[in-house]
């Protein structure tokens, strides 16, 4: 199995969480993020952000089982969610 990279796998999310929630959503997102703590992520508040990265690693051919199962696929998801947030 052929990973994406932490920083493509952020850019998937990234797109697919602009499809799932509203654009003034999405600022509110981003805003929030910089005074949430490390480890939480306003997206939650507007969608199943798993669901949406869940979507985006699908998108590299990534199984649901994999994704959730395989320690390269759980590092990765927890990289590339980092890398999106401390982007955003």
């Amino acid at each position: 199995m052929k990973l994406p990279t932490a920083k493509e796998l952020a850019r998937k999310f990234d797109e697919i969480l602009r499809t799932h929630v509203k654009p003034a959503e999405y600022g509110t997102i981003l805003r929030l993020n910089r005074v949430y703590r490390e480890n939480e992520c306003a997206s939650h508040d507007y969608c199943d952000a798993n669901m949406t990265m869940l979507e985006a690693m699908r998108a590299f051919g990534i199984t649901e089982e994999e994704a959730l199962e395989n320690d390269q696929c759980i590092l990765l998801w927890n990289q590339a969610w980092k890398k999106w947030k401390s982007n955003g």
